[in-house]
C-alpha cells in the first residue's frame, strides 16, 4: 500500500482497484457476530460496540458500515457494489426492521442505529481526545456541532453537494480523506457514495483510523432533520415518520424499494430453514 505524507496528492485509485483491496479487521472484544440476510452484523452491547468503534481509531485503518433495509435490498439485488459493504471490519444493524425479522427467525440481532452511534459518541466526555472529521455536512453544520460538543476535536471535511464517484470533485475529497488529521471519521453522504468512499480511502494509501459510514446522522444533531417521537421509535415506525415529512424523496424508498426486504427474508432465511428441517420420504422403492 502506498504512502503518502501532507504536501503531496496522492494518485486516485481506480474503482476496480479500491474494490478489489484487501479488507482491514477489527479484532472485537465480543463473540456471536450474526450471519443474517447474506451478511454478517455484529451481535454485541451498545457499549462493546462503541468500544470497538473507538478502539478501532487506533488502529491501521478500516470502515465500518451500517447497513439498513435499503442497504441490505440494494446489496442483495446487486445494485449496490457488494465488496463495499463486505470489506467493511464491522457491520451494524441500523434498522429496527431487520432486527424484527432476526427475531422471528429466531436469532438475535443487535440493532444499534448510526444516528445513536454518532450522538452517544459525540456525548462522550471521556473520548474527547479523539479527532474527529466529519465529510457531507455543511461547514455551519460542522460549527453547530462545536458549540453542542466543545470537548471534541472537531473538523470539517468539504464535500461538493452533488458528488459523484470518480469526478474531480471525488477525487479531491477523497485525497482530503487521506491526508487530513482524523482518528475517527464520519462519512454522510448517502448510501452507496460513503461505502465506495471508505473503500476507497484504504486503497489511496490511509494508514491509521476508522470511516464509520452514518447518513443523516449528523442532520439529526444540527436539527436539519428531526427524529421520530419515543413512541414511533419503539414501534420501529421511524421509516413512516421520515416518509410523512419528506414523501417526494422517500415514498420510492419506503413504499417501492423497501418491501422487497419480506421476500428477500422468504428466500434468504425462511425457504433454506425450511428445506433443511423436511423430513425425507425415504427410497424410490419405498414409495407406493
Amino acid at each position: 500500500m502506498p504512502k503518502f505524507s501532507p504536501g503531496k496528492t496522492p494518485a486516485p485509485p481506480s474503482h476496480d482497484a479500491a474494490l478489489t483491496a484487501e479488507p482491514h479487521h477489527i479484532a472485537p472484544p465480543y463473540a456471536g457476530d450474526r450471519p443474517f440476510m447474506g451478511l454478517t452484523f455484529v451481535n454485541a452491547s451498545r457499549e462493546e460496540i462503541r468500544g470497538a468503534v473507538l478502539s478501532a481509531s487506533r488502529r491501521p485503518y478500516a470502515s465500518i458500515c451500517t447497513p439498513n433495509v435499503d442497504i441490505v435490498v440494494r446489496y442483495n439485488r446487486g445494485t449496490i457494489p457488494r465488496t463495499a459493504v463486505e470489506d467493511a471490519a464491522l457491520r451494524i444493524c441500523d434498522s429496527k426492521i431487520l432486527a424484527m425479522l432476526a427475531r422471528v427467525r429466531g436469532k438475535t440481532l443487535a440493532c444499534y442505529p448510526g444516528s445513536d452511534l454518532v450522538a452517544d459518541i459525540l456525548a462522550d466526555l471521556s473520548v474527547s481526545g479523539i479527532r474527529i472529521a466529519i465529510v457531507g455536512p455543511t461547514r455551519e453544520d460542522i460549527e453547530t456541532l462545536k458549540q453542542r460538543f466543545p470537548w471534541h476535536r472537531l473538523s470539517h471535511i468539504p464535500a461538493a453537494a452533488r458528488l459523484t464517484p470518480g469526478s474531480p470533485d471525488w477525487r479531491s475529497c477523497l485525497n482530503a480523506c487521506v491526508l487530513s488529521d482524523w482518528d475517527l471519521l464520519l462519512i454522510c453522504l448517502g448510501s452507496p457514495k460513503q461505502e465506495l468512499l471508505s473503500v476507497e480511502i484504504a486503497s489511496a494509501g490511509r494508514e491509521r483510523g476508522v470511516a464509520l459510514t452514518v447518513g443523516a446522522s449528523i442532520d439529526f444533531l444540527t436539527g436539519r432533520q428531526v427524529r421520530a417521537p419515543r413512541m414511533m421509535q419503539r414501534l420501529s415506525l421511524e421509516w413512516l415518520h421520515r416518509l410523512l415529512r419528506n414523501p417526494r424523496r422517500m415514498w420510492k424508498r419506503y413504499l417501492l424499494d423497501g418491501p422487497a426486504i419480506f421476500l428477500q427474508f422468504l428466500r434468504l432465511e425462511i425457504w433454506p430453514m425450511a428445506r433443511s428441517r423436511a423430513p425425507l420420504t425415504g427410497s424410490r422403492d419405498g414409495l407406493r
